[in-house]
């Protein structure tokens, strides 16, 4: 929102081109290329404007899987490939490397996909998923 808050909550500008788009909800993700389950949970986001937060958590199923982690389907699709990188907030993967999760859009689907710290591919193996790990991510990109 943009303007001046006055008086009984009235605001200054004009209504519709100055006030930012906030909407919050759940979504649907799915592993890309991932040969076991589906395990992602607590898929939510908040929308401010041109900028969505997301939050989901990723669990293997004790399916041993060398293909590149993606997670696919975020709410929007981002407007900047790689741009923003999301923060694994939470694992007990066991790794002495720091893993970079980055948001990407293509084709009009947005997705996720892990690297290694030279921006190799991260695998589900490397995630551990094939001893049943997990990782949360969380972040924000921007979208048109």
């Amino acid at each position: 929102m943009s303007g001046i808050i006055g008086d009984s909550g009235s605001r200054s500008g004009i209504v519709g081109q100055t006030e930012l788009s906030y909407e919050t909800g759940t979504w649907g993700a799915t592993y890309s290329g991932y040969s076991g389950d589906n395990n992602i949970s607590n898929e939510t986001y908040t929308r401010i404007g041109n900028i969505v937060y997301i939050f989901l958590r990723c669990a293997g199923d004790g399916t041993s899987d060398g293909s590149q982690f993606v997670v696919q389907g975020l709410p929007f699709v981002p407007s900047a490939n790689g741009g923003v990188t999301v923060s694994n907030a939470n694992s007990n993967y066991d790794s002495g490397d720091f893993y970079t999760f980055r948001v990407y859009g293509s084709g009009g689907v947005g997705y996720i996909s892990g690297h290694e710290p030279d921006y190799t591919d991260l695998t589900y193996d490397m995630l551990d998923f094939g001893n049943a790990k997990f990782v949360e991510l969380y972040g924000f990109y921007p979208i048109a």
